[in-house]
């Protein structure tokens, strides 16, 4: 019988061969990850339906990786591989971004990588690779850690930034959800935005689970509210055990109403789908002087 690892790699050398018998201007090429937020992550060529092989310079986190499921397809992962094939081809100006942690602990810790849309080039294998970091490199790293960590931390900006100045509006919810998982939570009306909080388990006798996407949906007009970020605790759910979702949504429409529902799911689309999320009740305004 065939190893995990021996599977895996007798599905990267099929989708290569698949790869190399596309009418495309397929290339295998290096990309180098300096680490540095002044350089900007290095760019990979895709298209519909073309694989991409990534090979890294060591083993990664496998459950770390950020990916949009809707556009990309996930079709394997080995200790130091993905190989991914987007759904559709990016638009001439999106950037799509793909980040995975490296499971050394070595700078840079994460690898991010840009895909675009440059036809008729497209790469079929990309070798990624570290920039060794200098001492110099590292000690200047160190204190601009210790220097970071002296200051207020960026969150507490953010946060008065959402207040706006407003009064915080909060709805307990505790619903049943439609899938497997169970959650319960509270959502926060401020005045840019909404967060939903969320504790969720993941049931015993199923694998463990890493939510990558929220959709929050209005049940009075079916409109979407833009999600800007969801975040996490831990990254990985295992069975068994209860983690922390959080999402953090734009203000929905005047006529979008106050009942929503709230999806949250893996690469795989598993998770949960909470039904009648009721926000809640913006403050009355009062005239001035009264």
């Amino acid at each position: 019988m065939l190893q995990p690892a021996t599977r895996a790699w007798v599905v990267v050398l099929l989708v290569m061969t698949t790869a190399e018998a596309q009418p495309q201007s397929l290339r295998g090429r290096s990309v180098t990850l300096s680490g540095s937020p002044l350089e900007p992550p290095p760019e990979v060529r895709v298209a519909a339906s073309i694989p991409l092989v990534l090979l890294f310079d060591a083993p990664i986190d496998k459950d770390s990786l950020q990916l949009d499921a809707s556009r990309l397809q996930l079709i394997a992962t080995g200790e130091s591989s993905l190989v991914i094939a987007p759904v559709v081809s990016p638009s001439e100006k999106e950037r799509w971004v793909l980040r995975v942690r490296y499971a050394d602990g070595a700078r840079p810790e994460w690898a991010v990588l840009v895909l675009v849309s440059r036809p008729p080039e497209v790469d079929g294998r990309i070798d990624v690779v570290r920039r060794p970091q200098s001492l110099e490199a590292c000690q200047a790293a160190l204190a601009e850690a210790r220097a970071q960590a002296e200051l207020p931390r960026a969150e507490v900006w953010e946060l008065a930034d959402r207040l706006g100045g407003g009064a915080v509006q909060a709805q307990a919810i505790d619903a049943q959800t439609r899938n497997t998982l169970h959650a319960k939570g509270t959502v926060y009306l401020l005045a840019t935005g909404l967060l939903l909080d969320f504790q969720v388990r993941n049931p015993p006798d199923l694998p463990a689970w890493t939510p990558i996407e929220a959709v929050l949906r209005s049940e009075t007009n079916g409109a979407l509210v833009p999600v800007r970020t969801m975040a996490v605790k831990p990254g990985r759910i295992a069975p068994g055990e209860e983690g922390r979702v959080a999402v953090d949504a734009e203000l929905p429409s005047p006529g979008a109403g106050r009942v929503f529902t709230l999806e949250v799911r893996d690469a795989s689309g598993r998770g949960f789908t909470l039904d009648s999320v009721q926000l809640p009740a913006a403050p009355a305004k009062t005239s001035g002087g009264q």
